[in-house]
């Protein structure tokens, strides 16, 4: 039967024997024994270390919403930590005794199966036999594999040295030999055998292929008394506190962390918004005031955005016409501290029977041209002109005209939004002077555009990339 016990657990016999074990790498103790270097400490240790300087660099400066970053922060930091104090924990915990390292070692009576705080002890005293297989992989060792019979039952392990592998097969079948009362089961002496006295004569036969002649063959073990291993009533309970502490320390580091990164993200975005090239700053400082939390440059950045209407409304707003240039002006401007850069705009043909295709043709393609036209002069990363179909929503610039011959007739009205009232109204007269149609090019959107802006403003050609 194998039972599993905490090193903090097992009784102060067997704790005491097992590091005499250790201590000594089994030798002048009653058994074999096969030790493991253990080398995930050190692995977790680098890899603890890898994953918070992997955190650092992926989330830090914090851009992102600060709850979510904090979360892949405190997942980092708390993983890393957590494999960082676990290769000390191991550490301190074998100094300390309370972890016994890893090895396995047979004695008389028990099959120990040791890994850091953990130890299980399988009862030799059933065994029957030993059977081990030797694996090799093109002629290389790789593992010796045992496994006993014990009564009904059976147990299976693993060493990884083909001398202790071979050693520890010959010391199991020897106690099988012995326990069995030898070839025909009568050997009373044999079966009577102290456990002290049974570890000699089978740790001769695993060293030297035969029976002692008389035990002061058998080589010399240190006077130690083998234990029958059982739980320790006390102690215990400590993993209940680290888990306690694992939450508090993931608690502290989330909010932590999301403290820290309210602070500083703001000042990392604006000073990024801040490296952008002038033309590009304008949506980003938008972005940058529509966020709630962000208040530090708040002052900063809406006189810097309303500089930027500022000059585009001085440049690139030359009219022909000063009542409509100044219209114009104040359109722009007022989007300065408008939560969206978006003006709507209409296109209506006075006069006209509902549903004239033709009409309907004119009014889309005009107020198209003037959006585009407008839009590149004046930058698109300004203002948003937006055809509004609505009837019941008034825009905020309405171009109404009326055909008079091959005049067009039309009057625009401004509004800061649908529900203020006009603020300015202009009224202007158009006769086609390369063809009698007045919607052709250059039509009725150029002249227009040239009363309001003046020459329109081309956007720039983006060459595409030598390999397209």
């Amino acid at each position: 039967m194998t039972q599993t016990y905490a090193v903090d657990r097992l009784d102060a016999d067997t704790l005491s024997y097992l590091k005499r074990v250790a201590a000594a790498d089994g030798k002048r103790m009653p058994g074999v024994y096969q030790g493991t270097t253990n080398y995930w400490p050190v692995i977790g240790l680098i890899l603890g270390f890898i994953l918070i300087g992997a955190t650092v660099l992926g989330t830090f400066p914090p851009t992102e919403e600060p709850a979510k970053e904090a979360l892949l922060q405190t997942a980092g930091f708390l993983l890393g930590g957590w494999m960082i104090v676990a290769a000390f924990r191991i550490w301190s915990g074998a100094a300390a005794g309370k972890r016994l390292g890893k090895f396995i070692y047979a004695d008389p009576l028990n099959l120990y199966q040791v890994s850091g705080s953990g130890v299980a002890v399988t009862d030799l005293t059933d065994i029957q036999e030993a059977k081990a297989t030797q694996n090799f992989n093109e002629g290389k060792y790789q593992n010796t594999h045992i496994e006993m019979s014990l009564g009904k039952r059976s147990k299976a392990f693993t060493l990884y040295s083909e001398r202790t592998g071979r050693q520890m097969a010959v010391f199991l079948n020897a106690l099988a030999y012995m326990r069995g009362g030898g070839e025909d089961g009568t050997d009373e002496q044999l079966k009577t055998l102290a456990p002290e006295q049974m570890a000699g004569i089978a740790k001769h036969i695993a060293a030297t292929g035969s029976f002692p002649r008389s035990m002061t063959d058998v080589d010399e073990t240190d006077a130690v008394d083998i234990p029958s291993p059982r739980a320790d009533t006390g102690g215990g309970g400590g993993g209940f506190v680290w888990y306690l502490l694992i939450i508090a320390a993931g608690a502290a580091l989330f909010f932590g962390f999301r403290t820290m990164n309210k602070s500083l993200r703001e000042d990392v975005i604006y000073a990024r918004i801040m490296e952008l090239q002038p033309k590009d700053q304008p949506p980003a400082l938008r972005m940058y005031l529509s966020h709630p939390d962000f208040k530090n440059h708040r002052a900063e950045a809406e006189a810097k955005l309303e500089s930027a209407y500022r000059t585009a409304a001085a440049q690139m707003v030359q009219g022909k016409n000063p009542e409509f240039a100044e219209a114009m002006r104040m359109s722009i401007l007022g989007l300065a501290k408008k939560p969206q850069p978006v003006i709507s705009l209409r296109v209506e043909e006075e006069g006209a029977a509902a549903g004239n295709v033709q009409v309907k043709q004119r009014e889309d393609t005009t107020a198209r041209e003037l959006a585009d036209k407008w839009g590149s002069t004046i930058g698109d990363e300004l203002v948003i002109f937006a055809q509004l179909d609505d009837k019941a929503i008034k825009p905020m610039i309405h171009v109404a005209y009326r055909m008079a011959g091959a005049a067009v007739q039309y009057t625009v009205t401004f509004r800061h939004g649908p529900d203020d009232p006009p603020y300015k109204t202009v009224s202007g007269a158009y006769n086609a002077v390369l063809g009698p149609n007045p919607f052709g090019v250059p039509g009725f959107a150029d002249h227009i555009m040239g009363e309001s802006c003046g020459l329109t403003r081309q956007r720039p050609f983006v060459f595409p990339d030598a390999d397209f």
